[in-house]
């Protein structure tokens, strides 16, 4: 079973209309994090972290930093760190799919826990029956679903 197709992306900026960090107050959670998620699409992974650390310290439950908190750290070849961002993220939104898609691939391929995999995946699936990756990843949870018998 291979990956092939099954990415996960950063979290959007919290409010797109307005310039990164700016009109949001640049000190708030919400003002680093959008620094951050800059950051991360400029390919400043170091700032990014910082930015995002920052954003979770001021809120603890903000969902979004720790989301890109796991993208980042798994882009980086951090993987515990990744899981860690990612669980804490699944914890404060679980019908969050894209978080459940990337901690099957955390799982799956980092780790080698296919239980937890499989977990992840199901919930996936659950979450976004219709989407392209869904049906991949339903096809290696129940092989033997669309066969016919002989």
């Amino acid at each position: 079973f291979k990956s092939a197709g099954l990415s996960t992306a950063p979290y959007a900026v919290v409010d797109a209309k307005k310039p990164l960090g700016e009109k949001i107050a640049p000190a708030s959670a919400e003002g680093h994090y959008n620094r951050g998620a800059r950051y991360q699409q400029e390919g400043k992974g170091a700032e990014a972290d910082k930015e995002n650390q920052k954003a979770v310290e001021l809120k603890p439950d903000f969902f979004p930093a720790y989301y890109n908190l796991g993208v980042l750290y798994n882009q980086t070849g951090r993987p515990k760190e990744a899981l860690a961002a990612y669980k804490k993220a699944a914890q404060l939104k679980p019908d969050f799919a894209r978080v459940h898609l990337a901690l099957f691939n955390l799982y799956y391929h980092q780790f080698k826990m296919k239980n937890l995999a499989r977990r992840h995946a199901r919930r996936y699936v659950e979450l976004e029956p219709d989407s392209s990756q869904a049906k991949v990843l339903a096809n290696w949870l129940y092989p033997n679903l669309n066969k016919t018998a002989d």
